[in-house]
């Protein structure tokens, strides 16, 4: 399941969870949705290990320099609090290979 949050409460949630995948987009993006049904894909077979949270940026722009996005579609994978990858690409590869560092 991906839950959905926004400015208001992301630092929090990224605070009070062990492991959390946070996903930057844009439904005004064609190359985030374009990303978005694999994205859910590889969230749903990862539901045990690892969070998985969207933050549209269209309704959230404060989320985009506070993550220190550079571009869309934007994925972080953050344990406590912190950063620890990101990239910025609809690479799936690239996203799967960050979720197993994290998860092994």
């Amino acid at each position: 399941m991906i839950e959905q949050l926004n400015d208001d409460n992301l630092w929090l949630h990224l605070f009070t969870n062990q492991r959390v995948v946070v996903r930057l987009y844009s439904d005004y993006s064609a190359l985030c949705n374009a990303f978005e049904a694999s994205y859910k894909s590889i969230a749903i077979e990862n539901k045990k290990s690892i969070q998985f949270i969207d933050v549209d940026v269209s309704e959230n722009p404060n989320s985009v320099n506070a993550i220190g996005a550079y571009s869309l579609p934007f994925v972080g994978i953050y344990e406590e609090g912190e950063l620890k990858e990101k990239f910025s690409t609809s690479n799936l590869s690239q996203l799967h290979t960050m979720i197993q560092n994290q998860i092994t």
